[in-house]
């Protein structure tokens, strides 16, 4: 859930935010696997934004309403 990782000494634009997708493949169903009835849910943690960084709140809540009306 960051818009920005780590590469070296500094951050770029993740290439892989908020893409349902990814999280499906990658997390979702392999946690489907495992833990079958389970598992009751999924928490998401969004990371700190500096204050320069953030987007507007109306524009940050579009792009979590996308993802999750798309993600099972």
């Amino acid at each position: 859930m960051a818009r920005k990782v780590r590469q070296g000494k500094s951050s770029i634009q993740n290439a892989n935010y908020l893409d349902p997708d990814i999280f499906t493949w990658q997390f979702h169903e392999p946690a489907n696997e495992i833990l079958g009835g389970n598992l009751h849910g999924f928490i998401f943690e969004q990371k700190y934004q500096r204050k320069q960084d953030r987007l507007p709140v109306e524009q940050l809540a579009g792009e979590l309403d996308r993802f999750f009306q798309v993600i099972p």
